[in-house]
């Protein structure tokens, strides 16, 4: 019941919330706590997606470098590619987001790539429709480039 200060919203909040939590708990995990479980290793990774070396140096100091599988690079849709070609600025934070790995990962660390752009060209449009070819070809071609500098992706 709300109280009469409440304004609807947050009384209909409240009541989503409550049916939410009365939902969620009509579940039953089974397990046993003698069974030795089922071991799942953990993938322990740093991100350069927060475009700052700082972050990475002090996960790669604080996990220690060879505890690092994998880091997050990004790729950039800024600018057209030329040509099948990344631009100078996609080049640019690619090459400092590579070299970051090097510094504060180790050789086997591999990276995973998602899009970190503060714009979007053009070029990755139709009129107002995603141009999906043009897309697909920018994530192939920084995924080249991680692979080109010893990278798995």
């Amino acid at each position: 019941m709300c109280l009469p200060k409440l304004k609807i919203s947050a009384c209909l909040t409240f009541v989503l919330f409550a049916a939410e939590i009365l939902h969620a708990q009509d579940r039953t995990v089974l397990f046993s706590p003698t069974d030795a479980g089922v071991s799942k290793p953990a993938n322990w990774g740093l991100d350069t997606a927060w475009y700052d070396e700082n972050n990475v140096r002090r996960g790669g100091i604080f996990m220690g470098t060879n505890n690092v599988d994998i880091v997050r690079i990004s790729f950039t849709t800024t600018n057209a590619l030329v040509a099948g070609q990344l631009g100078a600025a996609q080049l640019y934070f690619l090459t400092n987001r590579l070299t970051w790995v090097d510094r504060w990962a180790n050789p086997f660390t591999t990276v995973c790539i998602n899009e970190d752009s503060p714009t979007i060209d053009p070029w990755y449009y139709d009129g107002s429709v995603v141009n999906s070819t043009n897309w697909a070809a920018n994530i192939v071609a920084h995924a080249m480039r991680a692979k080109e500098w010893g990278r798995t992706v």
